[in-house]
């Protein structure tokens, strides 16, 4: 296990990258490269920038929406080094509202570099801002009773 177990939520920044911020993406890329090295792991960079395209795709919103889709960098600290990376969609329903739960998340990439890993801060960090934002994104308040469903795909890579 690596040693970075003393890792804080407060030292936990997520910050979503948009497109034109290509300083952050490529600290970003460079993490996710080292950390998903085999090709059929790893999406090319335009991959990224194709995925939120969806977000103003009227023909993705109107048949799949409404939709959200976030590529974030984690840093270690405000303006500290991008450690990890936090790719997700998010999306509602009628479904969603009659069940209660408003919003559901679909996790792509969750990564924390080697060095940062060993505490469950990262994983709280990274539910509590993608529930957030999710549901900011279609004006909902947080409901502890009923947070957004989070479906995750696990790789070890």
């Amino acid at each position: 296990m690596a040693s970075g177990g003393s890792l804080s939520p407060l030292q936990l920044v997520f910050e979503e990258i948009l497109p034109d911020d290509t300083e952050t993406f490529e600290e970003f890329y460079t993490v996710f490269a080292e950390l998903f090295p085999f090709d059929d792991e790893r999406e090319p960079r335009a991959a990224f920038w194709q995925v939120v395209g969806f977000n103003r795709d009227p023909d993705i919103q109107s048949r799949f929406g409404p939709w959200r889709e976030v590529v974030a960098a984690v840093r270690l600290g405000p303006g500290g080094p991008v450690v990890g990376g936090h790719v997700f969609g998010a999306t509602t329903s009628q479904a969603h509202i009659d069940f209660g739960c408003k919003a559901s998340i679909q996790g792509i990439y969750l990564f924390l570099a080697p060095k940062h890993r060993g505490s469950s801060a990262f994983i709280s960090a990274a539910r509590d801002y993608a529930e957030r934002l999710a549901l900011s994104t279609f004006g909902y308040e947080k409901d502890p009773k009923k947070p957004p469903l989070i479906f995750l795909e696990v790789n070890n890579p």
